[in-house]
């Protein structure tokens, strides 16, 4: 073989030089991509929202108390009350004139049907002054009367706390029937008895057309 020259020798030692250079500049380029795609964001986060409105609401499921027709009975004493309670059968002292006073009377009853826990309130006439709305106001004998009460029904009671169990006067403010009523289906009402205690006296028609029931959110 012929000797290579010395500038045939350098011409490939420049060759073999500019080979390499390229080959490390690719090979730093092709790790430079495989570190971004290894160092980039391994995870993301994105947002479900939705905003559900507050409703404080209440319905009076039965909205009457009629305890219908009748009188005191006569052999009754004078200075003494008869006591009519909505919750309860026809007292003996009260002569029924054939009003049905089973299927007129009957609690109040609240329902909460919004979606939030509310504390419900009545109001109603002053006590002493419900028998003034009477035809005949004078009273006899007996201290006349105007109460109310709550409990939960037999079924769908709701009221998981602060019923008014004893026997309270209308004051004329608004008085807590329940503290706590719940929005459960079917578990959401609580009803409300309303007594009148008769005195010796009144006669014609009497009524608070103003029972008022209100309810605030319970937090």
């Amino acid at each position: 073989m012929d000797e290579i020259s010395n500038k045939t020798l350098a011409t490939l030692l420049v060759v073999a030089i500019v080979i390499s250079l390229a080959g490390t500049f690719f090979a730093m380029r092709g790790v430079s991509q495989v570190t971004n795609i290894i160092s980039g964001a391994q995870t993301a986060t994105g947002t479900a929202k939705v905003n559900i409105s507050e409703q404080t609401s209440i319905t009076l499921i039965k909205n009457t108390v009629d305890f219908g027709t009748g009188r005191r009975d006569s052999a009754y004493a004078t200075d003494s009350e008869c006591n009519l309670t909505s919750s309860q059968p026809i007292p003996s002292c009260w002569n029924d004139t054939g009003s049905n006073y089973l299927a007129n009377s009957g609690d109040f009853q609240v329902e909460n049907d919004g979606n939030v826990p509310v504390n419900v309130t009545i109001n109603g006439t002053v006590s002493a002054d419900f028998f003034n709305s009477c035809t005949t106001t004078t009273i006899i004998g007996g201290d006349p009367q105007y109460m109310f009460s709550s409990a939960d029904p037999t079924t769908g009671g709701g009221c998981q706390s602060g019923n008014q169990v004893a026997l309270a006067n209308f004051t004329g403010s608004p008085q807590r029937i329940c503290g706590n009523l719940t929005t459960d289906t079917g578990d959401d009402r609580v009803n409300v008895t309303i007594e009148l205690r008769v005195p010796s006296g009144p006669a014609g028609e009497c009524e608070d057309e103003g029972v008022k029931f209100t309810a605030l959110r319970n937090y």
